[in-house]
């Protein structure tokens, strides 16, 4: 007994300062067991998402299980981005939305099933002619989907428009608005508002109204996949392969398919947008070749120059302040590291710096 004089035998133990007195490492400790991938936060809020054992969780503050939020995600990677609260993900196979508040599992945006057939009725007072009409789904938070296609139909003075064939409700369907336009003329307009499992109904005098909302959303599709997630300047941005594609402002997932991309040599493995509309804003991209600045507050004054004759390596980028990497700038900048292992810190405006 009586006063130690000398340590035999410790683990986990440091021997600190000139006389070497003996501390206790921090160390880590276990929390939660199984496999573990795809970390992320919420700003505000105390819950933890990650992905155990293939099924994309969420957790409190002391790694208690709130929820299973999807099951079977799998083991791949998964890429967030936060819109109001909301934290929209994505897998190499489904991209969806976990809803504030309520953690709920919901669909990215409310997606259109098809169109229905339109055919001649007997009877409904509309004037001869030939009409077109489409058909959107709103989700219970009023987002409202694409429609992706038009349904065309030659009556006679007098007639009515049978809609048949409507397709079921998509997931997460609260109802259906049908869009038909005045004989002969190109612009639909909303006619007529159906409940989910309706499967016909006929159109006539009374629902048309070109007055009324003018369809807005034709040919627009929820956002495919993405390998990278980014919410900036009002729209999501995502890397699906070599494209950069991007939704439409405020409607957050819906996109136009034909038109909202960029091509770029091989899979993108750096998308970092950094600026917010003013006139240092743009993005820094990479493919298998090259690093490159997309100039522009938004896509139709993006301009792209290349920056670097090097990729960036995947999974390495993320946005600090500038001071933290010891730049005279308080202002977020996108940081990764390139494919030659060098440090890369990308400026609003365009500056790439390196050490």
């Amino acid at each position: 007994f009586g006063k130690p004089m000398s340590l035999r035998a410790a683990v986990n133990v440091d021997l600190v300062g000139p006389k070497k007195k003996p501390r206790r490492r921090q160390g880590y400790q276990q929390m939660l067991a199984g496999r573990f991938h795809s970390p992320a936060t919420i700003t505000g809020t105390d819950v933890l998402y990650a992905v155990a054992d293939g099924d994309l969780n969420a957790y409190d503050h002391n790694f208690g299980l709130l929820d299973t939020v999807r099951a079977n995600v799998g083991e791949g990677r998964l890429t967030y981005a936060e819109v109001l609260g909301d934290l929209y993900w994505s897998s190499a196979s489904e991209i969806r939305r976990s809803q504030r508040g309520t953690g709920a599992d919901l669909p990215l945006w409310i997606d259109c099933p098809g169109t229905p057939d339109a055919d001649p009725y007997a009877g409904g007072g509309l004037s001869a002619g030939a009409y077109r009409l489409a058909m959107t789904w709103f989700d219970a938070d009023g987002r409202e989907s694409g429609a992706l296609g038009v349904a065309y139909v030659d009556i006679a003075e007098g007639e009515g428009i049978l809609l048949s064939n409507i397709p079921t409700a998509p997931e997460g369907a609260a109802r259906a608005r049908v869009y038909m336009s005045p004989p002969n003329e190109g612009e639909m307009y909303a006619a007529m508002e159906l409940m989910p499992g309706v499967s016909q109904t006929v159109l006539g005098i009374g629902h048309l109204n070109n007055a009324g909302k003018a369809l807005e959303t034709l040919w627009r599709q929820p956002l495919p996949p993405c390998s990278i997630l980014r919410y900036w300047n009002g729209r999501l941005l995502g890397a699906a392969g070599n494209l950069l594609v991007w939704s439409d402002p405020i409607a957050f997932g819906l996109t136009a398919p034909q038109d909202d991309y960029l091509r770029f040599g091989q899979e993108i493995t750096l998308l970092e947008p950094i600026g917010e509309g003013d006139a240092s804003a743009g993005v820094w991209i990479a493919d298998h070749k090259y690093t490159y600045w997309v100039d522009g507050s938004k896509p139709s004054d993006w301009r792209r120059v290349i920056k670097y004759d090097h990729p960036a390596t995947p999974g390495t980028s993320l946005l600090v302040k500038g001071t933290v990497l010891g730049l005279e700038t308080t202002e977020l900048v996108a940081f990764w590291v390139a494919a030659n292992g060098v440090f890369c810190a990308g400026l609003p405006g365009g500056k790439l710096v390196t050490p």
